[in-house]
């Protein structure tokens, strides 16, 4: 297996990846829905601007990342206006983006994929690399014992650059699942691939609470009832997921005064008897012209979810398939889905980058 994450580096992901298009923070919060809608984690970086007078290449492109948005903070933000969604989705994206540099890393790409495991597992959530016109083998070759900034490559220059997502590592992952034996046919259990410690809220309480208590990544409340005995069971979720391609000032109405069952949980296009329920139609938001109401989907009505039990391969393709950014876990001797914990793809890399070490040869 070693020989996959030492054979390969991060230029080998980027292979047909677009070219990076810069998303500023000057752009709305209106473009911000739209680019994320496009993003293959239901979030995008967001740059600085450039200086003026500042070229193209003047500063490095890692300098000036300054955050990450998704449609759950977008949501939110409207929710917490007063009521002009259309005033608010005119709003700069410097405006509601939370600053964290941390989240994107600059690497070569050269830098083998064993190097990008660890980066990624500590919380990086994208990997900016340049194009390098190499060929994989090459990249291979030379591939760097440490993960090193682009400017130590060459002194040629190329200043096209791509984003590499844990979505792409992953899906790098199964695609080399023969190479993984016997890893991706072991259990999430048995591997610790699974967080134990997960937020969540009570289905009776304030959808608009969860945004309080709402972890970073993933960025996911588990929405539950909880059993006589102290567990609970989940109902539905609150995540940056669930509302990716939401209609977003419905979505904020709905957050503001809905339960967070009743939001968790969702309302699926063509679904009206929930929402009447609700009192969805009521909002000015949710009707299009003439009145008529316009689809207040923003999730399917059940969360993701797999069973402790499952493999990681299964778990894998679960959320690829999905375009997931978590699955909730079940215990798969209870029969009223009792939680126990959550899937990430940090979750996931970390357990992958573990067994290299733990499965080394012995020297007799």
């Amino acid at each position: 297996m070693a020989f996959v994450f030492h054979n390969h580096a991060a230029g080998d992901l980027t292979l047909g990846k677009p070219e990076l298009v810069e998303f500023s923070e000057a752009e709305t919060l209106e473009a911000a829905v739209r680019a994320i809608a496009a993003s293959p984690e239901a979030t995008i970086p967001v740059w600085r601007k450039r200086s003026p007078g500042e070229n193209a290449t003047g500063i490095p492109c890692s300098d000036r990342f300054l955050g990450m948005i998704n449609s759950l903070e977008v949501v939110a933000f409207l929710a917490r206006a007063d009521g002009d969604h259309d005033r608010a989705m005119r709003t700069p994206v410097s405006e509601v983006v939370t600053p964290n540099s941390s989240l994107l890393k600059e690497v070569d790409p050269r830098v083998r994929l064993v190097d990008v495991l660890e980066v990624m597992k500590t919380g990086v959530r994208c990997l900016l690399v340049r194009k390098s016109s190499g060929s994989r083998e090459s990249m291979a070759t030379k591939a760097s014992n440490n993960a090193r900034p682009s400017s130590s490559s060459s002194s040629h220059r190329d200043d096209r650059f791509c984003c590499l997502s844990r979505e792409d590592v992953v899906r790098f992952l199964i695609g080399h699942l023969g190479a993984l034996a016997p890893i991706p046919l072991s259990s999430i259990s048995s591997l610790g691939a699974f967080s134990p410690h997960y937020s969540h809220i009570e289905a009776s309480s304030p959808a608009m609470r969860a945004i309080a208590k709402m972890p970073n990544d993933p960025c996911a409340i588990a929405v539950v009832e909880t059993n006589p005995d102290g567990t609970h069971r989940i109902l539905g979720d609150i995540s940056a997921y669930k509302l990716w391609k939401c209609d977003c000032p419905a979505a904020a109405w709905a957050l503001r005064c809905l339960s967070a069952g009743q939001f968790g949980m969702g309302v699926e296009d063509g679904d009206s008897s929930r929402a009447e329920d609700a009192g969805q139609w009521n909002h000015p938001a949710s009707n299009g012209a003439g009145g008529r109401p316009r689809s207040m989907r923003w999730g399917a009505s059940k969360p993701l979810r797999c069973k402790d039990t499952s493999s990681l391969a299964a778990v894998m393709a679960q959320m690829l398939s999905h375009r997931a950014t978590h699955v909730w876990v079940v215990d798969a001797e209870s029969e009223d889905d009792t939680l126990l914990g959550v899937v990430s793809y940090t979750d996931i890399l970390d357990a992958v980058a573990r067994y290299p070490t733990i499965t080394r040869p012995r020297i007799i």
